[in-house]
C-alpha cells in the first residue's frame, strides 16, 4: 500500500489539457464545447470544421468567442463574422490575428467605431501601405500615436 496522497482533479484543467492537445480525435473536439468553463482552449486548435466554428459562434460563449477570434487559423469567413461581433473585445481579438486577411477584413475593421480595435490594427505588419495612410489620419490621438510607434 502507498502513503502517497491522491491529488484533487480539476475538471477544468483536464478538459484544457484535452482540448490543446493536438492528437485529440476530431470527432471529440465538439463533445468538449459542452464543458464551457475555463479560457476556452478548444477554440484555438487549428483543426476546426466549419461546423464547430459555427457552433462555438451560436453558443455565444464570451472566452470562447474570444479565442476563436485570436485564432491565426481561423478560416477568413469567420472572421468577417467575428469582425462585425457586437462585442469590442471579440473584434479586438480579430484585429491581433489579423495575418494574412484579405484587404476587405481590414478595410472592415479600419472603419471599426471602438479605437482600440483601431490601435491593434495599428500594429499589423500586414496591413496595406495605403490604410496605414488612412490609419495615420484617425480622429483618435491614441490610434495615430501607435501607428507611429
Amino acid at each position: 500500500m502507498s502513503d502517497a496522497v491522491p491529488l484533487p482533479v480539476h475538471l477544468d484543467q483536464v478538459v484544457e489539457g484535452l482540448a490543446q492537445n493536438p492528437a485529440l480525435p476530431s470527432d471529440l473536439v465538439r463533445r468538449l464545447l459542452a464543458h464551457r468553463t475555463g479560457p476556452g482552449g478548444v477554440a484555438g486548435r487549428r483543426d476546426l470544421s466549419d461546423d464547430v466554428i459555427a457552433e462555438i459562434i451560436a453558443a455565444g460563449d464570451h472566452s470562447l468567442t474570444h479565442a476563436l477570434a485570436l485564432n491565426r487559423s481561423l478560416p477568413h469567413a469567420f472572421r468577417t463574422v467575428l469582425a462585425e461581433h457586437p462585442d469590442p473585445a471579440v473584434r479586438r481579438a480579430v484585429a491581433i490575428a489579423a495575418d494574412d486577411a484579405p484587404r476587405e477584413l481590414f478595410e472592415l475593421l479600419l472603419d471599426d467605431a471602438d479605437p482600440q480595435v483601431r490601435a491593434y490594427l495599428a500594429q499589423s505588419d500586414h496591413l496595406p501601405a495605403d490604410l496605414r495612410v488612412r490609419l495615420a489620419a484617425d480622429p483618435e490621438r491614441t490610434v495615430r500615436a501607435t501607428l507611429a510607434g
